[in-house]
């Protein structure tokens, strides 16, 4: 559309010239075939100027590794000092995709200085990018004709899914604390006997200690370094797959990273590990089988976390399978857009209404 309205502006300027050089040859005046001369060698400067230093402008965009897919941030452009800034450019003007804001940002080139300027990205979309499209408008001095190219400019970066969402937060807050909870048990060593805390479990006060002394007294125990037995996964079925993943990745980043919990993603690609890169997610796409369930490699897997975009027969029948090999299994999921976490009694809860 802007190309078209460049052909439009150029295309009246050049009608107005030929009626102006219509009139001076029927009417043959001297000052007249002065101003035509002029003109001409004006268009024929500014044309061929705009035509061949658009071209050697390169725009330079500062822009993180990775980022995060629905999370606002600021990159910064500026002109390159090699070739960019020339006197037959005064003025350039860029125009951005529309996850850019601002949309236009426009460069006075009037002189060699080095300019920059900040625009706010918000991608949409997950992947790995090399390129980013920008359409460049370079005007002349008088503003009477313009010149339109589009250019690809270097733009490598990985878009991640959402990491900030705050279900995932609720989630990693219940699911810690309920983890907390059942830390406490008699075959844990004694280490010692402290004053009562603010957030200690009852199990751990001493009543005998705390009756003779008067005071809230509980047990200190030792510290216990076990590999977690819980296991995450993820079954990325085509509906709600964008929010599910989101959630996961969300909850991946709230989630202690000392325990490295044990990973099985089952989606198009699939992954069975503690480290996924970043690029794996960044191309994880939905599986197109409806019918494919996912097969536990690890046997000492005693606990499942589950997250899953809809609640099927499929993922009953894997559910049913994982109970009979002794296995709990703790499931996330969607129900008519709303958020449920149902745990191995089969209860199921509003992930807002969780604390």
């Amino acid at each position: 559309m802007k190309k078209h309205w460049n052909y439009l502006i150029n295309s009246c300027i050049f009608l107005i010239y030929f009626l102006f050089l219509i009139f001076t040859i029927l009417f043959n005046q001297l000052f007249g075939w002065f101003l035509v001369i002029l003109f001409t060698l004006y268009i024929a400067f500014s044309w061929l100027s705009l035509s061949r230093r658009l071209s050697k402008i390169e725009l330079v965009l500062i822009v993180p590794a990775l980022v995060y897919r629905d999370n606002s941030i600021t990159i910064n452009l500026l002109i390159a000092e090699s070739q960019a800034l020339t006197l037959f450019v005064p003025r350039l003007t860029l125009h951005f995709p529309e996850e850019f804001l601002p949309k236009t940002q426009t460069f006075l080139l009037v002189s060699k200085k080095e300019q920059q300027l900040s625009i706010t990205w918000t991608p949409r979309k997950r992947g790995m990018f090399e390129t980013l499209p920008v359409q460049f408008i370079a005007y002349d001095y008088l503003g009477l004709f313009r010149k339109s190219k589009l250019k690809k400019i270097t733009f490598k970066t990985t878009v991640l899914p959402n990491n900030i969402l705050p279900e995932a937060r609720i989630l990693t807050h219940f699911l810690t604390s309920r983890q907390q909870k059942n830390n406490f048990l008699s075959s844990q060593n004694l280490a010692g006997i402290r004053e009562h805390r603010q957030g200690d479990s009852l199990k751990q006060i001493d009543w005998k200690r705390s009756a003779y002394y008067q005071q809230w007294l509980s047990r200190e125990y030792e510290p216990t370094v076990q590999q977690s037995k819980l296991t995450l996964c993820f079954w990325g079925t085509p509906t709600n797959f964008e929010k599910m993943l989101d959630l996961y990745f969300s909850f991946l980043s709230f989630y202690d990273q000392k325990i490295y919990p044990n990973q099985l993603i089952f989606a198009e690609q699939k992954y069975n590990g503690t480290h996924p890169s970043p690029a794996f997610f960044a191309q994880l796409h939905a599986m197109e089988d409806f019918l494919q369930q996912p097969s536990m490699v690890e046997h000492s897997t005693k606990e499942i976390l589950l997250f899953v975009p809809e609640l099927s027969p499929t993922v009953h029948a894997q559910v049913s399978t994982w109970k009979r090999e002794a296995v709990n299994v703790t499931l996330i999921y969607y129900e008519n857009n709303e958020l449920f976490l149902q745990d191995d009694n089969e209860q199921k809860f509003p992930i807002k209404k969780l604390s």
